[in-house]
């Protein structure tokens, strides 16, 4: 497997739609059509359908890793990871985590947005819909670290990456950075490159440890005809 193709690939694509959406965010002349194609904080863009083909192409390949682990432990731990991000795949996608927020919202606030500095139940509905699943992944990881190898090093330091962006970042990023357009930017990055990173990971473990599926009957259980 030629890894480096794939790592400058997904770079790239990361690279050209930060800087989309970098335009997007600072010239606010800029076309409709632009701004809603490449809108880094909105549902339904291309940044957005972007991310959530990488959450599911990683978790496609968590699920194809799974099978060459020697543990039966780290086996169910890996297929935990693979549906995790399979569901964070479908959140990006469709907005799930919106959409717990508004539904939230209008039975508590009659569809009204929140004061300004305060947290909303609705809103705290929505980031568990991202938390749990991550504190779930952290307390598998244990049983996974010592069965992928190589490649654990680039997952550790990818999920760092998309960590920092998806929680610290998007939490408390009011705080750090006073232009929104900037935390925006930041965040996405990080969830952009931290994924690459965790995919690249993966495939560094393929490309040590290659998985054979094998799919039919297996000719050699079949009992030998005598000849006549």
């Amino acid at each position: 497997m030629r890894l480096r193709p794939l790592l400058l690939t997904l770079v790239a694509c990361d690279i050209l739609l930060l800087i989309a959406g970098a335009v997007a965010a600072f010239l606010p002349d800029i076309s409709y059509t632009h701004l809603m194609l490449f809108n880094l904080e909105s549902e339904f863009t291309l940044p957005a359908a972007y991310s959530g083909l990488k959450l599911a192409l990683f978790a496609c390949l968590a699920a194809i890793v799974t099978l060459g682990l020697d543990s039966r432990w780290a086996r169910r731990a890996g297929l935990v990871w693979a549906a995790a991000f399979l569901f964070l795949a479908f959140d990006e996608l469709g907005g799930i985590h919106e959409r717990v927020a508004l539904i939230i919202r209008h039975v508590w606030l009659d569809g009204r947005r929140p004061a300004p500095g305060t947290v909303h139940v609705g809103d705290l509905a929505a980031s568990l819909v991202w938390i749990l699943p991550g504190i779930l992944l952290a307390i598998l990881s244990s049983r996974l670290w010592r069965e992928l190898q190589p490649g654990r090093f680039c997952l550790a330091v990818g999920a760092g990456i998309f960590v920092t962006g998806a929680f610290l970042i998007d939490g408390a990023g009011d705080a750090l950075l006073a232009q929104k357009a900037h935390r925006i930017l930041l965040e996405e990055g990080c969830e952009f490159l931290g994924l690459t990173v965790m995919i690249y990971g993966l495939c560094m473990f393929l490309s040590a440890r290659p998985v054979t599926l094998t799919i039919g009957r297996n000719e050699e259980a079949l009992p030998s005809a005598e000849p006549s």
